[in-house]
């Protein structure tokens, strides 16, 4: 879920092959991209001009991601790339594969 500038929840761990699925429940438009360039992981593709609210981006997990393996992604309007091992800046979390 996005809202009031924040990824809710921060952190998430999901299985390999899973659907994560962001709902955005402000008013604001926002973005869900990669910290990496994550194949996928970049909600640009589906709303290039944000993310308008009440709208939902999905991403496939990878069916071969590796346990541990973790995915940083931020809000390109309200939050900063971190540097890939490490949570980035403002509105940003991860995903943790199971």
């Amino acid at each position: 879920m996005l809202s009031s500038h924040t990824f809710s929840p921060v952190n998430v761990t999901v299985n390999a092959g899973s659907t994560v699925q962001w709902t955005n429940t402000d008013t604001t438009h926002h973005t869900v991209a990669s910290d990496t360039g994550v194949t996928g992981l970049n909600s640009d593709s589906q709303y290039p001009t944000g993310l308008p609210g009440g709208s939902s981006f999905s991403w496939l997990v990878p069916s071969n991601a590796v346990s541990g393996t973790v995915y940083y992604y931020h809000c390109e309007f309200h939050g900063a790339a971190g540097n890939g091992s490490s949570l980035g800046q403002g509105m940003a979390g991860s995903i943790t594969i199971h």
